[in-house]
C-alpha cells in the first residue's frame, strides 16, 4: 500500500493533490467525515452552553409564571355568569397555555400533570352544575345525537345520560363498552366465515407457500458471506498483526506511571471494542498514531478492507444525519437559534430572553389586576373572535348545551 501515514498527515495541506488509490480515497473521506461530525457536535454543545447562560433562567421563570396563570384562569371555570362565548374563550386560553407547557422541554412535566388534574376537577365540577339544571328536552336531544352517531342500539336511560353530562368519562366508558361488544361480534362472524372458506379451498393446504421466496434464508446467506469476509480480514492478515502489536504496546499493566496507565486503559478499551466490532478503520488509525512504520497490505487484505472502509463512510454519513435530525435538547436549541455568525446567534438569544421577560411582566399584571369575574370578562374580550374551544376535546358532536 502507498504511504497511508503521509496521506493522513497531509490532509489539511493545500495542493496535496487528489489520490487515485481507492484505499487512500476512502481513508481521506473517513477522516473528513469524522472531523465534520465532531465539528457539528462541538457547535451544538457550545451553542447550548451559551443558551444555558443567557436564556435558560428566563425560560424557567416564564414557565413558572405560565403555571400561575393557568391556575388563576382555571379558578374561573366554575363561575356561572360567563356567556357561552366567554367560557369558550377562557377554555381556549387555558388549553393553549397547557399545550405550550406539555411540549416545552424545560417544563417540569409532573407539575404540568398536576395542573391538568386541577383543570379536570374544575371541568368536572362545571359539568355537575350542568347536570343539575338539564331539562328533559335536552336529555332527549343528547340521546338522539348519540344514537345518530353510534346507532340505535346505543341506548341509555335518563339517569345514565345525566351521569354522562356530569362526568364525560362515564360516556367514554359506555362508548368503549359498546364498541368492544360490536368488535367481538364482528370478529366471531369473520372467523366463522374464514373457517368455512378455508375448508372449501382445495389449495389451502399450503400449495402456494412452496413458491414463496424465503427472505430470511436469503438474508442469512448474505450475512454468512459478510461474516466470512470479516473473518478472513481479521484472521491471519496484516490487520490482525497490527492489532497484536497495538495490544502489546498499549496494555496498561506494563505502564508504571498512573496517568499514562489510565490513558492506556482507555486506548486499550477502544482497541478491544474495534476488534470486537470488526472496525478496521479504528485499528488502522490507532496503529498510525502509535507506530512510525507505514503498513503494507497484500491484495487479499486490500480487497476485504475496502468494503469495510466503505461501510465506515456510510456509518459516518448516517451519524451526521442522525445528529441533524436528533430531538435531544441541545439539538433543539441549536435549530432554534442557529445563524450565520456567533454574533447573530447571541443577538437572537438576547431577543428571545427579552420576549420572555415581557411575557412574565404581562402575566404578573394579569394576576394582580384580574381577580373578579367582571375583570376577567373584560380580559376575555380580546379572545372572543378566536375559534371555539370544546372542553370535551374528542366529543365534538355533543349538543351545545353540554359545553356552555
Amino acid at each position: 500500500m502507498n504511504n497511508l501515514k503521509a496521506l493522513s498527515l497531509s490532509n489539511s495541506k493545500q495542493g496535496s493533490g487528489t489520490p487515485s488509490d481507492p484505499l487512500h480515497i476512502l481513508w481521506q473521506r473517513i477522516e473528513k467525515h469524522k472531523k465534520r461530525n465532531q465539528n457539528y457536535k462541538n457547535k451544538v454543545a457550545a451553542n447550548y452552553q451559551q443558551f444555558c447562560e443567557l436564556v435558560l433562567p428566563h425560560e424557567q421563570r416564564q414557565i413558572d409564571f405560565l403555571c400561575q396563570q393557568i391556575m388563576h384562569l382555571s379558578s374561573f371555570v366554575t363561575r356561572k355568569s360567563f356567556t357561552s362565548s366567554e367560557r369558550d374563550a377562557l377554555m381556549k386560553w387555558i388549553s393553549e397555555d397547557m399545550d405550550y407547557l406539555e411540549v416545552n422541554p424545560f417544563a417540569d412535566q409532573s407539575r404540568v400533570a398536576e395542573l391538568s388534574q386541577y383543570i379536570f376537577e374544575q371541568l368536572k365540577t362545571r359539568q355537575g352544575q350542568l347536570a343539575e339544571s338539564v331539562s328533559e328536552p335536552q336529555i332527549n336531544a343528547l340521546r338522539a345525537e348519540l344514537q345518530h352517531e353510534f346507532g340505535e342500539l346505543f341506548t341509555l336511560s335518563d339517569e345514565q345520560l345525566k351521569a354522562c353530562i356530569a362526568d364525560p368519562a362515564v360516556l367514554f366508558e359506555h362508548i368503549e363498552a359498546m364498541q368492544a361488544a360490536r368488535y367481538e361480534g364482528e370478529q366471531t362472524a369473520n372467523e366463522e366465515a374464514d373457517k368455512e372458506a378455508f375448508d372449501d379451498d382445495p389449495f389451502a393446504n399450503g400449495f402456494y407457500n412452496q413458491f414463496e421466496p424465503d427472505d430470511d434464508a436469503q438474508y442469512r446467506d448474505f450475512a454468512k458471506v459478510e461474516q466470512n469476509r470479516l473473518d478472513r480480514l481479521f484472521k491471519g492478515s496484516q490487520l490482525n498483526k497490527m492489532y497484536k502489536r497495538l495490544a502489546a504496546k498499549l496494555h496498561p499493566d506494563k505502564e508504571p506511571d498512573p496517568a499514562r496507565k489510565a490513558q492506556k486503559h482507555n486506548l486499550m478499551h477502544e482497541l478491544s471494542e474495534a476488534r470486537r466490532a470488526k472496525d478496521g478503520f479504528t485499528i488502522l488509525q490507532l496503529y498510525l498514531a502509535h507506530f512510525d512504520d507505514d503498513p503494507e497490505f497484500d491484495q487479499t487484505t486490500r480487497d476485504n478492507l475496502i468494503p469495510l472502509l466503505e461501510q465506515k463512510v456510510r456509518e459516518l454519513n448516517n451519524e451526521y444525519r442522525f445528529l441533524q435530525d436528533n430531538h435531544d435538547i441541545e439539538t433543539l436549541v441549536w435549530r432554534q437559534f442557529k445563524d450565520t455568525s456567533k454574533k447573530r446567534i447571541r443577538d437572537r438569544m438576547l431577543n428571545h430572553k427579552d420576549a420572555l421577560e415581557q411575557e412574565c411582566m404581562a402575566i404578573e399584571t394579569l394576576l394582580a389586576n384580574c381577580t373578579t369575574v367582571k375583570a376577567m370578562k373584560a380580559e376575555l374580550k380580546g379572545h372572543l373572535k378566536q375559534p371555539e374551544f370544546n372542553p370535551f376535546l374528542h366529543l365534538d358532536e355533543l349538543p351545545d348545551f353540554l359545553v356552555k
